[in-house]
Protein backbone atom coordinates (compact mmCIF):
# COMPACT_ATOMS: atom_id res chain seq x y z
CA UNK A 1 0.00 0.00 0.00
CA UNK A 2 1.92 3.08 -0.91
CA UNK A 3 0.34 6.09 0.20
CA UNK A 4 -0.54 9.37 -1.58
CA UNK A 5 1.66 12.27 -0.37
CA UNK A 6 0.24 15.95 -0.27
CA UNK A 7 1.72 18.06 2.40
CA UNK A 8 -0.05 21.04 1.09
CA UNK A 9 -3.70 19.11 2.39
CA UNK A 10 -1.70 19.75 5.54
CA UNK A 11 -1.91 23.07 6.07
CA UNK A 12 -3.99 25.52 8.19
CA UNK A 13 -6.65 27.45 5.85
CA UNK A 14 -4.93 30.93 6.66
CA UNK A 15 -1.53 29.62 5.22
CA UNK A 16 -3.01 28.29 1.92
CA UNK A 17 -2.53 31.33 -0.58
CA UNK A 18 1.43 31.87 0.55
CA UNK A 19 3.03 30.30 -2.65
CA UNK A 20 5.85 29.76 -0.94
CA UNK A 21 5.02 27.40 1.41
CA UNK A 22 2.90 25.33 -1.10
CA UNK A 23 6.25 25.38 -3.43
CA UNK A 24 8.51 24.21 -0.36
CA UNK A 25 5.90 21.55 0.36
CA UNK A 26 5.26 20.29 -2.98
CA UNK A 27 9.15 19.68 -3.29
CA UNK A 28 9.25 17.73 -0.20
CA UNK A 29 6.27 15.37 -1.06
CA UNK A 30 8.62 12.99 -3.50
CA UNK A 31 10.93 12.97 -0.12
CA UNK A 32 8.10 11.60 1.70
CA UNK A 33 6.73 9.44 -0.62
CA UNK A 34 10.66 7.87 -0.73
CA UNK A 35 9.89 7.24 3.37
CA UNK A 36 6.72 5.60 3.01
CA UNK A 37 8.14 3.21 0.78
CA UNK A 38 10.65 2.10 2.65
CA UNK A 39 8.95 1.93 5.64
CA UNK A 40 6.13 -0.30 3.48
CA UNK A 41 9.05 -2.78 2.55
CA UNK A 42 10.24 -3.03 5.64
CA UNK A 43 7.03 -4.02 6.80
CA UNK A 44 6.42 -6.42 4.38
CA UNK A 45 9.69 -8.20 5.11
CA UNK A 46 8.60 -9.12 8.39
CA UNK A 47 6.68 -11.74 6.75
CA UNK A 48 6.96 -14.59 5.19
CA UNK A 49 3.92 -14.00 2.81
CA UNK A 50 4.65 -11.21 1.85
CA UNK A 51 8.52 -10.77 2.12
CA UNK A 52 10.82 -9.96 -1.04
CA UNK A 53 13.98 -10.71 -2.38
CA UNK A 54 15.52 -9.13 0.52
CA UNK A 55 13.30 -10.11 2.92
CA UNK A 56 13.47 -13.66 2.31
CA UNK A 57 17.04 -13.89 2.10
CA UNK A 58 17.23 -12.45 5.41
CA UNK A 59 15.24 -15.66 6.48
CA UNK A 60 17.39 -17.67 4.66
CA UNK A 61 20.95 -15.98 6.54
CA UNK A 62 19.02 -16.29 10.10
CA UNK A 63 17.74 -20.52 9.58
CA UNK A 64 20.97 -21.05 7.34
CA UNK A 65 19.52 -22.12 4.13
CA UNK A 66 21.24 -21.28 0.63
CA UNK A 67 19.35 -20.78 -1.97
CA UNK A 68 19.96 -22.41 -5.75
CA UNK A 69 20.39 -19.76 -8.29
CA UNK A 70 16.81 -21.62 -10.29
CA UNK A 71 14.59 -20.90 -7.56
CA UNK A 72 11.90 -19.06 -7.62
CA UNK A 73 10.79 -16.50 -4.94
CA UNK A 74 7.92 -19.10 -3.97
CA UNK A 75 10.08 -22.26 -3.90
CA UNK A 76 12.71 -20.12 -1.37
CA UNK A 77 9.42 -19.37 0.71
CA UNK A 78 8.15 -22.92 0.77
CA UNK A 79 11.59 -23.87 1.87
CA UNK A 80 11.87 -21.09 4.74
CA UNK A 81 8.46 -21.66 5.74
CA UNK A 82 9.05 -25.64 6.09
CA UNK A 83 12.44 -25.13 8.02
CA UNK A 84 10.31 -22.67 10.25
CA UNK A 85 7.67 -25.15 11.42
CA UNK A 86 9.71 -28.10 11.69
CA UNK A 87 10.88 -27.33 15.09
CA UNK A 88 9.15 -27.12 17.59
CA UNK A 89 9.51 -24.86 20.52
Amino acid sequence: MIRDVDLVSYLPPFMIPYEELKAAMKAENPEFRAVWEAVDRLFCNRFLSTADEYGLSRFETVMGIFPRDTDSLEERRKRVRSRWTEKLP
